[in-house]
């Protein structure tokens, strides 16, 4: 392929460290002197060998691994560099059209180790129906399907933030948000976070500016005059930020559970426990009423926010942090409800004022008709929601008390990176966007609307503490001019609330938008129907949805992810569960259309 253009010299967006980094070993620089300090980075070869790849899929699919070299800071190229890594699935026809970047989310995911795998395999194998399998197959010979590790992911390098200063206790509960000493040990916590992430010398060169142009970086290597994209959750901020950037590089642009991208910092986690509160009341407590012989929570929805309410201020927060990911799909609801069914259990036991032994919590009856099977499901969910109601009561009772001897916010190990999560959070927010007072205030209202899943602090509002300079962010009109851009968002995404991603969709008048009613999926297609994946697939094709907003129905068919693991046939207790599902999202689709 030959050498590239040099690019325009750009603003430089970052504070200056000199860091040496290794070379990429599978890039050939062109020769050819140039007075832009970019050639360097522009004059590269790709060059795609085979990935050892050994996942089952691979054996349909011909992967291909590359990296390159990026700037450390592109405002000062001549200090650093970095490596980054990417994996495609080459397009499988002569008709290459260019490629599809996939982000699965974060700050701070890696989108080779999560989600590329996984979206080639159902894009090839499965399909709500004929007409989807073609657009899929089209989709497939047209567009390379391309993951790369942002920085600050994978060995790119991995940012760790790591100090001496322990951490202090703290009590996690809304009713003990506010009590004598907690606030002042939550923000000597957030201080010493924050301190340590940016001691590390990366920090500075970690945002989603940086990573947009290590995109478009990308793209001009590959030879491309334009890229398409598919977003989820901080995938969506990062493609807007991209389109805000390089609008005429935009071919189409899908963004999946969707952030405020027009808004002025990246502040969906701040409401994360309200649309969790929302999701447990309007959509989980009818369901179980539905069930209420099967689960024993209420008879009415009424009656099961009352029981859920009833629980102590420690449990409740048990509770939030056993659920935190299976508030993430409508597919966990089995999973879900087996929590709340065991802290129910608890919440009886501890009426009777008896120490929760585990031999007592094992031994006690929680009252469903329900398999042996989940009944032992019941009992693990309730000795670990006992474990965590032990760590918040010692919380509460040791505020300030130093509780570790020092602060990591290392990698976590579920596809994304504590450290680099922060770093990016905090450079992309200006800390000037709230006061101490205005963070205390909105604390304050979350826990009073999200009695059950608020309380604790807000993970931006350690940014508070964040001394390096923010990025600056582009303009937002020319996001707004553009009309290549799908948002795919669910009603009742936990994650991602969908008030926010209305805020957002509202400012963006040429985009359009597939709304899932009634579902709580975070992270949507492929969805296996026809209304949604049909209308995604059409628009990556460079057919746009008719209507600005097509609001699809929630899928009345539960199925397994990875096909391969599906079983052959379904047990009786495997048979309840499907059903139970498919239960539940009917009734979402009935009785939440107003919400």
């Amino acid at each position: 392929m030959p050498c590239l253009p040099p690019f325009k010299r750009l603003p430089r967006w970052s504070l200056t460290l000199a860091l040496g980094l290794p070379l990429a070993a599978s890039l050939v620089a062109c020769g050819g002197g140039s007075d832009d300090p970019l050639s360097k980075y522009t004059r590269q070869t790709l060059q795609w060998v085979d990935c050892p790849d050994t996942t089952p899929w691979a054996v349909t699919a011909k992967l291909q691994c590359a990296s390159f070299l990026v700037p450390l800071d592109y405002g000062a190229p001549d200090k650093g560099e970095l490596t980054i890594q990417a994996k495609r699935v080459p397009a499988m026809s002569a008709q290459r059209q260019g490629a599809i970047f996939f982000n699965p989310g974060g700050p701070g995911g890696d989108g080779i180790s999560s989600g590329l795998g996984l979206l080639y395999r159902i894009l090839s194998v499965r399909g709500a129906s004929a007409d989807v399998q073609t657009l899929q197959t089209q989709l497939l010979q047209r567009y390379d399907l391309l993951g790369f590790s942002p920085r600050g992911s994978n060995e790119t390098p991995t940012l760790t933030c790591e100090s001496n200063t322990p951490q202090l206790a703290t009590d996690e509960t809304s009713a003990g948000r506010n009590a004598p000493g907690n606030q002042e040990a939550a923000h000597a916590n957030m201080r010493a976070e924050t301190q340590a992430c940016q001691a590390n010398p990366i920090a500075p060169y970690l945002s989603t500016d940086a990573t947009a142009r290590d995109m478009d970086l990308l793209r001009g290597l590959m030879g491309d005059a334009q890229i398409s994209y598919l977003g989820y959750s901080y995938g969506t901020w990062l493609g807007a930020w991209y389109a805000r950037l390089f609008p005429q590089r935009v071919n189409r642009m899908v963004l999946d559970s969707n952030a405020d991208v027009t808004a002025s910092h990246l502040d969906f986690n701040e409401y994360q426990a309200i649309a969790r509160d929302t999701l447990l009341n309007d959509a989980l407590a009818p369901y179980a009423a539905r069930h209420a012989a099967l689960f024993g929570l209420g008879n009415t929805p009424d009656e099961v926010r009352a029981t859920l309410a009833a629980f102590d201020p420690a449990l409740k927060t048990a509770v939030k942090w056993a659920t935190a990911g299976r508030m993430y799909s409508s597919a966990k609801t089995h999973e879900m409800i087996i929590t709340l069914i065991a802290a129910k259990g608890l919440h009886k036991l501890l009426e009777q004022g008896l120490p929760l032994s585990q031999e007592r919590i094992r031994a006690h009856t929680y009252g469903v008709a329900d398999t042996p099977a989940n009944q032992a499901g019941i009992r693990s969910a309730a000795l670990q929601l006992n474990t965590f109601r032990t760590e918040v009561i010692a919380g509460a009772a040791m505020i300030g008390t130093p509780i570790s001897e020092g602060t990591n916010l290392g990698p976590d190990g579920e596809g994304g990176n504590n450290a680099t999560f922060r770093t990016i959070m905090c450079n992309d927010n200006p800390a000037s966007v709230r006061s101490a007072v205005q963070w205390q205030a909105l604390g304050d209202h979350i826990a009073q609307q999200a009695p059950f899943f608020g309380g604790g602090t807000i993970g931006n509002q350690a940014c508070m503490y964040w001394t390096l300079p923010p990025i600056a962010q582009p303009p937002l009109a020319p996001l707004q001019e553009l009309d290549s851009v799908l948002m795919v968002q669910s009603q009742y995404d936990a994650a991602t609330p969908t008030p926010g991603a209305m805020k957002g969709f509202a400012q963006l008048p040429k985009a359009h938008m597939v709304h899932v009613t009634g579902e709580y999926t975070h992270g949507v297609f492929p969805y296996n129907t026809r209304c949604v994946d049909g209308a995604v697939l059409r628009h990556m094709l460079g057919q746009a949805p008719a209507e600005r907003q097509t609001d699809c129905p929630l899928s009345d068919v539960a199925f397994p992810l990875d096909p391969s693991q599906a079983p052959k046939s379904l047990s009786t207790e495997e048979q309840q569960r499907v059903d139970l599902i498919n239960e539940f999202k009917k009734t979402l689709g009935r009785g939440s259309m107003q919400h």
